[in-house]
């Protein structure tokens, strides 16, 4: 065997043996979140849908009788999540960090828990931050899991580098055949699997390290010659009563007309000051954008406007850089798409459990034969 290539497999091997374990839960993970929010639904369907009403549901009126029932308990709304599946509930936040399943047309909380307690927030946490919920843990669980992607795409090319040498061979290498043990079918179908799938993979990868290290923002920038456009950030503003979401909301709708309203997030009293620490934000999908990924700020006391973003005209980078998340879980181009980002979901679980599995067999086989000499 070349001397390189013998490397090669063994750093190849190494890197499965320490990260292998972390890889596959967030391959297993990560599955689950392809289709969990449908799976969700089907675990409890009468926490997450609803029967539609033929008139539109009034959101003013759905925040102001929200605003009394968060008041009778002195709690706050921090924010409100509105679906445009008409058969969905709504989702609001709440301050003391329990989550609120509405009904839109008619106010109803339908159910109420704590994120982390359902099958799809505890899925997701776990695939972000390991069930680790405060800091500074919590940041050091992403940058565990942006490593352990970083070694699983370093994993990848040495793997295409496995197949590439030698060269010559290397098309030859993907062809199926049949094989009379289990070992050399697995190996085939590594390879195989791995070439094929290694591109998407890294790239999904890399949108998932994206979420926690500006690195992957650089290369953005640097590969379409372009720069990430941030939403603004605007300075603390009084808060308003109920009574000025007829107006803000109005406000709001004027100054992104084509809009679909998907988001809202309300300011928050900061502990130790009477003053909010952030605007009234208002986040749209615009008929151009994949995700709602534009804003419009509104002061809550008169309901002004503060600021608008529009991302559908963003820099090129802007345009990629708010892709990704589309991209990292498959939900951009419709079911076969969420169906094949399913499967590539589960190969990394594949690549560990066949590779060790083979480090395994020719160890034992090995040690077999050594003792096999012995006698």
């Amino acid at each position: 065997m070349h001397p390189m290539k013998k490397q090669l497999k063994q750093l190849h091997l190494s890197l499965a043996l320490s990260v292998g374990i972390f890889i596959l839960l967030q391959s297993i993970s990560g599955s689950l979140l392809t289709f969990g929010k449908e799976i969700q639904r089907t675990l409890s369907p009468q926490s997450w849908t609803i029967e539609p009403e033929p008139h539109a549901a009034n959101t003013e009126q759905l925040i102001a009788q929200l605003q009394r029932q968060a008041d009778q308990e002195n709690i706050t709304i921090k924010k409100i999540y509105l679906e445009t599946d008409l058969h969905l509930a709504w989702q609001a936040t709440m301050s003391n960090g329990e989550q609120w399943n509405l009904n839109p047309y008619t106010g109803e909380i339908i159910d109420r828990f704590r994120s982390g307690e359902d099958f799809y927030s505890f899925t997701l946490h776990f695939h972000r931050w390991l069930l680790i919920n405060a800091e500074p843990g919590r940041s050091w669980a992403r940058h565990l899991t942006s490593t352990v992607a970083t070694v699983f795409i370093i994993q990848i090319f040495i793997g295409l580098l496995l197949w590439l040498t030698p060269r010559k061979r290397a098309l030859r290498r993907l062809k199926l055949k049949s094989h009379k043990t289990v070992s050399a079918t697995l190996i085939q179908w590594h390879l195989i699997i791995g070439v094929y799938a290694g591109p998407a993979l890294i790239l999904i990868a890399c949108c998932g390290i994206g979420f926690n290290w500006p690195v992957i923002s650089k290369l953005v920038e640097w590969s379409t010659a372009s720069t990430i456009e941030r939403p603004a950030k605007h300075k603390p503003v009084k808060v308003g009563g109920i009574t000025q979401w007829p107006i803000a909301l109005a406000n709001a709708q004027h100054a992104l007309p084509q809009g679909q309203l998907h988001r809202i997030y309300f300011p928050q009293q900061l502990e130790q000051s009477e003053q909010p620490e952030q605007p009234l934000t208002l986040r749209y999908q615009l008929p151009e954008e994949s995700h709602p990924f534009s804003y419009v700020w509104l002061d809550g006391g008169s309901g002004e406007v503060l600021g608008v973003h529009d991302a559908s005209v963003a820099s090129t980078a802007t345009r990629v850089w708010n892709f990704k998340y589309k991209f990292h879980i498959g939900d951009f181009a419709g079911l076969p798409i969420r169906v094949l980002w399913l499967l590539l979901s589960l190969v990394p679980t594949f690549f560990v459990v066949s590779g060790v599995w083979l480090w395994w067999r020719k160890r034992k086989r090995r040690v077999d034969s050594n003792q096999n000499k012995s006698k």
